[in-house]
């Protein structure tokens, strides 16, 4: 073998390189995220909680003569409110959920408030355009404004 082809051999060899290993480092959110992000679970956990109870009261006691069905569906009502409002606490502090913007929408259209829940529906859309329930939620609003 010349000189010449095994410099080019030698070229070819791997060359040992030092491996320095260090344990990895966690990634940390920036300041304040975590702790938003966990309040907005939170608060979307009170807003489940609060429209569960309306949907069961306001499905057992829809709009009746008696005074006391008139009151339970009032609380059913008030129920839907609560939730929306925890839902907005939510938004507030992680506008980027989408699903924060789709129970909330859902809250809107069990109140009668369309106009509201197409709005949010169209933001569920804007932040997820592959999730079907942000285009369900819109036709749900659309619907109920004809």
């Amino acid at each position: 073998m010349n000189t010449h082809n095994s410099s080019l051999i030698s070229l070819l060899e791997p060359v040992p390189v030092p491996v320095i290993t260090t344990p990895p480092q966690p990634v940390q959110p920036p300041v304040g995220q975590n702790d938003n992000s966990k309040r907005a679970e939170e608060a979307k956990t009170l807003g489940n909680q609060a429209f569960s109870t309306s949907s069961f009261i306001s499905e057992v006691y829809p709009p009746a003569s008696t005074k006391k069905k008139n009151k339970l569906h009032m609380e059913g009502k008030r129920k839907f409110k609560e939730a929306a409002q925890h839902y907005t606490q939510a938004i507030d502090l992680d506008g980027q959920n989408h699903i924060y913007w789709s129970n909330r929408s859902m809250a809107y259209l069990r109140l009668g408030e369309n106009q509201k829940a197409l709005e949010d529906a169209d933001r569920v859309i804007s932040i997820n355009a592959v999730w079907p329930k942000g285009y369900f939620r819109r036709g749900s609003a659309l619907f109920g404004m004809s």
